[in-house]
């Protein structure tokens, strides 16, 4: 589950913090970004296996 605790806007970002699967975190939205970028330490707590970005 998903939901906003708290949320702030600047130029095209948005900060915030959100839970997730329970778990607290602070987040950065771009709206401009390509990616979506997740720290693995976090992701790890989810269970996710995550994949290094390559150019």
């Amino acid at each position: 589950m998903l939901h906003v605790l708290q949320a702030t806007k600047t130029s095209g970002t948005i900060t915030g913090i959100l839970c997730i699967d329970d778990r607290t975190v602070f987040a950065l939205f771009d709206t401009g970004a390509t990616y979506s970028i997740i720290s693995t330490t976090f992701a790890k707590k989810l269970n996710m296996t995550p994949t290094p970005l390559i150019e």
